[in-house]
């Protein structure tokens, strides 16, 4: 049975599952506003507010509380979404090692739920019903929530830190 697992204080990583399969668990807009030769540019304006935690994404999830606990292990998920990403970010590494990795993340459980079909088929094979499979893509689903969430977070920071004239710890 697949299950999910903190680890390196990022928000969802996924441990080996069937046949091989193996996954670990930005929204920052930049705008830019026309200017003509008469107008000075305007001042950069300062980066959104950063979360603490991701307590903001649990509206977002799609997967029951229960189930998706369940699959991230027992206690995991709460402490994923209150964790202080301050702290992931320092357990993952710094900023810029955060960023990469779990933008891998993403785009590796974005690239699982392209291949949905071939999961559902492969894990039928593997004796598992519908409901647990469709439990299980609904919680890749949250995964990407989870990482996509970080992701933005720690590009928050890293922006905030560049507008700063601080160098993000890497």
């Amino acid at each position: 049975m697949r299950g999910f697992e903190p680890e390196g204080g990022m928000a969802f990583n996924k441990v080996k599952s069937f046949p091989t399969r193996l996954l670990p668990l930005g929204l920052l807009l930049l705008s830019a506003c026309a200017e003509t030769p008469e107008t000075p540019p305007a001042p950069p304006a300062p980066p959104q507010e950063c979360a603490k935690d991701l307590s903001y994404l649990q509206p977002q999830l799609v997967t029951p509380y229960d189930k998706l606990d369940s699959f991230m292990g027992p206690g995991v998920l709460e402490s994923t979404l209150h964790k202080p990403i301050d702290d992931s970010i320092e357990h993952g590494g710094g900023i810029d090692r955060s960023i990469e990795f779990v933008g891998e993340q993403v785009q590796e459980l974005k690239n699982e739920l392209a291949n949905a079909d071939q999961i559902r088929a492969d894990d039928k094979k593997a004796g598992m019903t519908d409901e647990w499979i469709d439990s299980y893509l609904s919680a890749v689903r949250d995964g990407v929530t989870l990482n996509q969430g970080f992701l933005d977070q720690a590009k928050c920071r890293k922006a905030r830190l560049k507008q700063s004239g601080s160098t993000p710890s890497s």
